[in-house]
């Protein structure tokens, strides 16, 4: 999903990484995992942190394989005045690419590499239309 190296935490402080399908040592892996940092590398070695510094969110595991993560900025945006979903009234341009951009959502399957202690999520659907089909 990215060229750069990303760092992705739990609340255990254990790194989660992007990697062959769940066998018996993806065991450890299967769960709920709540989002404690999300950082990514730029390109002058200067972590940046774009959902900011504690966002929320989980990455869910299951035992067939399947992977989804949800991570939103904090502080959360507020409501927008004008839009109600629930009567069909959309966000205006502005808020929506602030929401677009304050939000990731993806899912898909996961394969484990046990051997280079390394998870790869092969996503088969996003919120971002550019993480579709990647790993």
């Amino acid at each position: 999903m990215s060229t750069t190296p990303s760092r992705h935490r739990n609340e255990n402080g254990s790194r989660a990484r992007r990697a062959q399908r769940p066998a018996q040592e993806a065991h450890a892996l299967i769960g709920t995992w709540r989002v404690v940092e999300f950082a990514d590398l730029d390109k002058d070695g200067k972590w940046q942190y774009r959902f900011g510094e504690h966002p929320r969110g989980y990455f869910v595991y299951d035992v067939t394989g399947h992977v989804h993560i949800q991570i939103m900025k904090v502080p959360p945006l507020a409501p927008f005045p004008e839009a109600k979903l629930t009567d069909g009234k959309p966000p205006s341009p502005e808020h929506a690419l602030a929401a677009y951009t304050a939000d990731v959502a993806y899912f898909g399957t996961y394969t484990v590499d046990a051997e280079k202690c390394v998870v790869t999520h092969h996503v088969e659907g996003s919120l971002a239309p550019e993480f579709t089909d990647t790993h």
